[in-house]
């Protein structure tokens, strides 16, 4: 028995005088047993799954070995405030075994994707196994059983992998309401770019004076340039057609700094705006909108006329920016450094798609402007 109360969270303490019947139960329950208060206490305090996870995240980005980009916080600090922490919160974080998370699958079936979920599952983990002691072994070892938390299985048959066909390419040309939004509607399936890396090109920074060739070496997050792309091999340059090249030249023109602009001039397009106020409607309009379609879809484009093509895999994989592990081809990596080799291949390949000409939309009413002045000259 404890000489001492000692919280156990959640309700639970353990006391030093008890009547007969009650130091009975305790006793074969063990809870007032030092083994059961060190797997919830730890320093004298109680570790919730709350705070470990605040801790974990902000570990993840300062870590010595491989820390996360800032890209990458967003979507764990999302999985972490609207899933995580209102279920597992407030749990002492020795009790969020294979029990709790069997709780919080219920609650996510329906609501996220099987992959979604198994993904919010292993932060739960990761945040268990985050609490270690002087010499790196884990405080709270447990033997996970995803039979038993009932995770979904992964169909990737059945996970969403929006496409768009040349056709619906060039149906969003003669769409887009701004030039720019058309040279946008080339670029991203004739590069495969991620639109990220797309909207942060600065023009004498990244692309070559010939524009054959753009340079991917940043990506927007929000309305901001950050220097760090999703993976080392996203580090790369993307070759383009003659064809591309010239509407390219012919855009920028005298231009200078970024390739696409916001309104301010200084800062990028961001990417919620451009899903807002051009891809998602005019997707709509074409009736090809999809849950989960929206801008990568043109580079799966680029990535199946590439392989229609028959580009050699090594390239295709330079190309998009995907990992290559295969020994041999790193050893022939310095085939990603002769130019004119490259820009043959790209010439071979071509665009993929017919180019329709920029037709200026007429400018859109402010319907709403409008019918408020109605409204003062009807009363004046």
């Amino acid at each position: 028995m404890l000489n001492t109360v000692r919280h156990l969270g959640r309700g639970f303490s353990v006391r030093p005088r008890r009547s007969g019947v009650h130091r009975e139960i305790i006793a074969e329950s063990g809870a007032d047993t030092e083994e059961h208060f060190s797997k919830v206490v730890v320093g004298n305090k109680v570790v919730t799954f709350k705070e470990r996870a605040e801790w974990w995240l902000d570990w993840l980005q300062t870590r010595n070995n491989d820390p996360i980009p800032e890209t990458s916080v967003p979507s764990i600090r999302s999985a972490l405030d609207k899933w995580l922490i209102p279920n597992l919160g407030d749990l002492p974080l020795s009790e969020v075994g294979n029990g709790a998370l069997k709780i919080l699958v219920c609650k996510m079936k329906g609501q996220l994707s099987p992959k979604t979920q198994h993904t919010y599952v292993g932060f739960a983990k990761e945040v268990r196994k985050s609490l270690v002691d002087d010499e790196g072994e884990v405080i709270f070892p447990t033997t996970w059983n995803n039979g038993f938390i009932a995770l979904p299985k992964v169909n990737k048959r059945l996970q969403r992998r929006g496409k768009v066909s040349a056709h619906d390419v060039e149906r969003l040309l003669e769409l887009a309401s701004k030039e720019w939004v058309w040279m946008l509607y080339i670029l991203a399936p004739a590069t495969g770019m991620r639109i990220a890396e797309l909207l942060a090109v600065e023009i004498e920074k990244h692309i070559s004076p010939d524009c054959t060739m753009i340079s991917v070496r940043q990506q927007v997050k929000g309305s901001k340039l950050v220097q760090l792309l999703k993976t080392d091999a996203a580090y790369r340059v993307v070759d383009m057609c003659p064809e591309a090249a010239a509407l390219l030249r012919r855009f920028i023109g005298d231009r200078s700094g970024l390739l696409f602009p916001s309104t301010k001039g200084t800062t990028p397009v961001s990417y919620h705006n451009l899903l807002k106020r051009h891809v998602t409607p005019d997707f709509e309009r074409l009736g090809i909108k999809e849950p989960g379609k929206a801008t990568h879809s043109f580079r799966r484009f680029r990535a199946s006329i590439l392989g229609m093509k028959f580009v050699d895999n090594n390239l295709q994989k330079f190309w998009m920016g995907h990992e290559n592990n295969d020994i041999t081809a790193q050893y022939a990596e310095q085939m990603f450094e002769m130019n004119e080799w490259r820009q043959t291949e790209a010439a071979k390949v071509g665009l993929g798609f017919n180019v329709r000409a920029f037709v200026p939309k007429p400018a859109v009413r402010n319907v709403r402007k409008n019918r408020k002045e109605s409204e003062v000259a009807v009363a004046s």
